[in-house]
């Protein structure tokens, strides 16, 4: 059985979810109160693959939004509304992924080359999640004249 009242809208940023109710004005048991699960899998740098689920209390009638939330992550949301005299079932769950964010991002150029070489790039990224290794998908061929740089 799903809560009476239903998500009528769900939106992200890259660090926040939102989700709005659409709350039954005929009901005698109308909702006082949803608790939201959310859970996402923990990317840690330790190997452990973990979910990690954490709880919120929202209210009817204000929009409902979970903060601090990594950038392009995938997050698992489950609702539950308790009336005056009882506590719901849990929704179904709902999957958000929130936006991926645009770091700042640093011009580089190497210098001294060779003329006519395959170079390949190794990107590493700092973010807020770790470091991350990267390998460019192409090799970079220098041509001749000039300064040689790319």
């Amino acid at each position: 059985m799903e809560p009476q009242s239903q998500i009528t809208k769900i939106t992200a940023s890259n660090t926040t979810i939102r989700l709005e109710f659409e709350v039954p004005c005929d009901s005698v048991e109308a909702p006082i109160m949803y608790d939201i699960s959310y859970t996402s899998l923990d990317h840690s740098c330790t190997g452990d693959q973990t979910n990690v689920t954490s709880w919120l209390e929202c209210f009817p009638l204000r929009p409902c939004e979970i903060t601090g939330l990594f950038s392009y992550w995938d997050y698992f949301i489950k609702v539950q509304e308790s009336s005056e005299n009882n506590v719901g079932v849990w929704s179904n769950e709902y999957k958000v992924t929130t936006f991926h964010s645009v770091y700042n991002q640093t011009r580089c150029s190497v210098y001294g080359l060779e003329e006519y070489w395959q170079y390949e790039v190794t990107i590493i990224a700092h973010t807020v999640r770790g470091n991350k290794q990267y390998k460019h998908p192409r090799y970079i061929r220098t041509k001749q004249s000039g300064t040689n740089h790319i």
